[in-house]
């Protein structure tokens, strides 16, 4: 099993600070997972000049949580026994937005939030946390 950059989990994280609420919501609209969790944290803390709006909030959640795409995997069977050889594609179904990265930016925001979490390590390295502060005090003062 390979690990998630922390950078990578925090993706919909840094859409969120750095995209106009309109456009992202565009994203969101269209499908985009990342885009509809990012929508999620402007919704809930008010980012980017939107106000605070739970119930965006919750069915955003709830479009991300349930939004689901395929990733196709291709099966080569090699011939044997006078069969002919076969490729058969199988459409394996994988959720837009991992858990581990629903944790990952969950705990990054409670910590820029100052909701009682002082890891900084949960932003990212020192530089990247320093980044993410700016970028969470801009967007909450538009």
């Amino acid at each position: 099993m390979t690990t998630v950059p922390l950078s990578q989990q925090l993706a919909p994280l840094d859409l969120a600070l750095s995209a106009a609420p309109d456009v992202l919501e565009a994203q969101a609209h269209s499908g985009d997972g990342q885009a509809q969790f990012a929508m999620v944290i402007v919704s809930t803390y008010g980012l980017g000049g939107r106000r605070l709006d739970a119930a965006a909030a919750s069915r955003w959640r709830q479009q991300a949580r349930s939004n689901r795409r395929f990733m196709p995997i291709t099966q080569y069977t090699a011939a044997f026994n006078g069969s002919p050889s076969r490729v058969n594609i199988i459409n394996v179904p994988v959720q837009a937005v991992s858990d581990a990265q629903w944790q990952a930016v969950e705990r990054c925001v409670a910590f820029l939030a100052g909701d009682g979490v002082n890891d900084q390590s949960a932003c990212g390295d020192a530089e990247e946390t320093r980044r993410r502060q700016m970028a969470w005090r801009r967007s909450i003062e538009q």
